[in-house]
């Protein structure tokens, strides 16, 4: 028996020493990525550019045939230092940067190969990243694939695995400008054994879902209809990950008084990202508008928890207390509402100031309802003499259907009633012509 075992033993031994490389071959750790276009747009960052990593003089000194139509028109790259240029007429010229890259057996056979990023410019403001594959075949470094990624975009890291790249990118999505993307995308390029991308399309696929959403978008700023939810279903089957395209769907539903299926569009979002308070906060919504009020406070509660500063979560669960006829807690809320809305940093055409009067007026509301009438005049008169919003550059580009409307109309009617239950009929009739008749001069339209 015993040398039976020592007979397994030096068999196992000898497997192990004649097995494969391939089934040794290690996964690198997520390796960070610096892209150059960046320090080169922020003047104030030029001198934190980073310097260029010796480790990659082998990758510099090879040729890229990348045939994407945004890298070179296909021209053959070979690098003098870190970046190649090429006249292509008498105005126009091209310049490649190398920009990056990281070393990884992709394939398997126990050699660093490497991923490589480009950047290629041709005159105007765009730097076109590009993501090329370099195999190690036979100790010599060779270009085998490439995909563009798009015009600035950003890469945060990368890992290199088994036939697999794991990216961790910031791509334009959602509509953002040229300069600054803003959503968050992991993508895991699949790589056969010869090093070509054999997902290249499901990639580009990424990029018409976001030309999709933005078409969805802009049919959303005259008013959320069919048309833009058409735009965002072929988002969503473009890209079934996509998180903005669930959102966008979802808010255009509930703006068209579907909230059932807005609610399973933001359940889609959750479970995509749990962080999400926004999807949250409008689930609530959702949940309040179904009469569910259980549901909404949770949700709000998590909105809160991650937003404790956010002045519309404090107003939306102040609005659900007053369903429950939970009115004190409804009144503090609103407090709390009214005390965050003016340190909240709002976004260039939110209408703000509407839902800053609204939380004045319904917290107004119910001390009325609590007979608690000096608190109701002086929140009431407070949003009668608030002056309506400045009419610049932040009002032009909203949607006709989410224009500004002063609440005060309402708060002059709501007014004329304290007025009245305090036998003050003088005054009750004043709001109430001043409700009836707009007064033109007044510089805002008065909600009848």
């Amino acid at each position: 028996m015993k040398y039976l075992k020592f007979i397994i033993f030096c068999c196992l031994i000898a497997m192990f020493a004649f097995m494969p490389q391939a089934v040794f071959s290690q996964d690198t750790a997520a390796q960070k990525i610096k892209l150059t276009w960046m320090y080169n747009y922020d003047l104030n960052s030029r001198q934190n550019k980073p310097k260029s990593n010796p480790k990659l003089e082998p990758l510099r000194k090879i040729t890229y045939k990348c045939r994407e139509k945004t890298f070179s028109d296909g021209y053959a790259v070979t690098f003098q230092g870190d970046s190649f240029h090429k006249k292509t007429s008498d105005d126009e010229s091209i310049r490649v940067d190398f920009a990056d890259g990281a070393y990884g057996d992709l394939n398997g056979d126990g050699k660093d190969d490497a991923v490589v990023f480009l950047e290629s410019r041709f005159g105007g403001s765009g730097t076109w990243v590009t993501l090329a594959i370099v195999m190690n075949q036979d100790g010599k470094f060779k270009n085998t694939d490439c995909i563009a990624l798009g015009d600035r975009e950003e890469v945060n890291s990368v890992q290199i695995k088994h036939n697999k790249v794991i990216s961790d990118l910031v791509l334009h999505l959602s509509g953002e400008p040229n300069c600054c993307p803003n959503s968050p995308v992991k993508f895991t390029f699949d790589i056969s054994q010869a090093g070509r991308i054999l997902n290249a399309q499901a990639f580009r696929n990424i990029s018409h879902a976001g030309s999709e959403l933005l078409q969805g978008k802009m049919f959303g700023l005259r008013k959320p209809d069919n048309e833009a939810i058409a735009h965002f279903n072929k988002a969503i089957r473009l890209y079934p990950q996509y998180e903005q395209g669930y959102l966008s769907r979802a808010n255009a539903l509930m703006s068209l008084g579907r909230f059932r299926q807005a609610l399973r569009d933001y359940d889609s979002v959750l479970r995509r990202n749990p962080q999400h308070a926004e999807a949250y906060y409008r689930r609530a919504f959702c949940y309040l508008k179904l009469k569910q009020y259980d549901l909404a406070i949770k949700d709000i509660n998590h909105t809160i928890e991650m937003e404790p500063e956010n002045a519309d979560a404090y107003d939306l669960r102040g609005s659900v207390y007053s369903h429950l006829l939970k009115y004190k807690e409804a009144i503090r809320d609103y407090s709390l509402s009214i005390e965050k809305f003016p340190k909240m940093k709002h976004e260039p055409c939110s209408q703000w100031q509407d839902r800053f009067e609204a939380a004045y007026l319904s917290r107004a509301g119910l001390y009325a309802q609590l007979k608690d009438y000096p608190n109701a005049l002086a929140g009431l008169s407070k949003v009668i003499s608030m002056a309506p919003p400045k009419d610049d550059e932040d009002y032009i580009c909203t949607p006709e259907h989410e224009k500004y409307e002063s609440m005060k109309g309402r708060a002059y009617l709501l007014r004329s009633r304290v007025y009245a239950d305090t036998n003050n009929y003088k005054q009750a009739i004043k709001d109430i012509s001043i409700n009836i008749e707009p007064q033109q001069k007044m510089g805002f339209a008065v909600s009848r």
